[in-house]
């Protein structure tokens, strides 16, 4: 059974269950003498082929300008048709 499918069937079980349940990977974890994964610091991998795709846009200089005009002119938009 994955961890998927066990994270899957837990999900429905009465919550007082789900509470023995995380008692239980509580047990075995100081028994194996591991430390649980969320405990340790992990970096975020933002490598994907979309990172820094508009990196070379000319209004991508300023970004903060840019959302601005976007909200401005999207509220602007919206106050034409109110």
């Amino acid at each position: 059974m994955t961890l998927a499918e066990v994270l899957q069937r837990a999900a429905v079980l009465p919550k007082e269950k789900q509470e023995e349940l995380s008692d239980f990977v509580e047990f075995l974890l100081a028994r194996a003498d591991v430390k649980p994964a969320l405990a340790e610091h992990t970096e975020l991998d933002l490598r994907t082929p979309f990172f820094g795709m508009w990196a070379d846009r000319p209004e991508m200089s300023d970004s903060t300008a840019y959302v601005q005009a976007l909200r401005h002119n999207e509220w602007e938009g919206r106050r034409a048709t109110d």
